[in-house]
């Protein structure tokens, strides 16, 4: 759950952001510097980084190709907040959502050759905690650090 922290509250050294990006072709070209530039106090390896890269990547991706169907009209929004334990992310479209039960795994055999799942499921293995509400609509993404 977004702001919740098992390894306790978030306190006095913790940072937060928020950008909101049009549904366009053209929001990939800026995700990685956003990120960045978000991120940057906290001095994380290029590991790390690189992990939290890709997850984005993917939530922004759904969020403009599935949800919002490049509909330049809609936006999506990034919530960021994180501490000395803990980054929390938060990606929201303006879609209709979708069931992220029904999402096939790409990793069984009958689906290694579909379309499909593919992002969830990178998000969902890089991340430390991955969870949907809002009908599909949001994705909260969390990461130790």
């Amino acid at each position: 759950m977004f702001l919740s922290n098992s390894k306790g509250s978030l306190n006095s050294k913790k940072s937060a952001g928020n950008f909101q990006l049009e549904s366009s072709q053209d929001t990939f070209n800026s995700i990685e510097g956003d990120l960045r530039n978000l991120i940057k106090p906290f001095n994380l390896d290029n590991d790390k980084f690189g992990e939290i890269l890709v997850s984005l990547t993917e939530a922004i991706t759904n969020a403009v190709r599935h949800g919002n169907k490049f509909d330049a009209s809609k936006h999506v929004d990034v919530e960021f907040v994180g501490d000395e334990h803990r980054l929390y992310f938060r990606v929201s479209d303006e879609g209709s959502g979708f069931d992220y039960d029904a999402v096939p795994d790409p990793t069984l055999p009958e689906n290694i050759l579909c379309c499909g799942g593919r992002g969830v499921h990178i998000m969902k293995s890089l991340a430390d905690e991955l969870n949907y509400s809002d009908n599909g609509r949001t994705v909260e993404l969390e990461f130790d650090i």
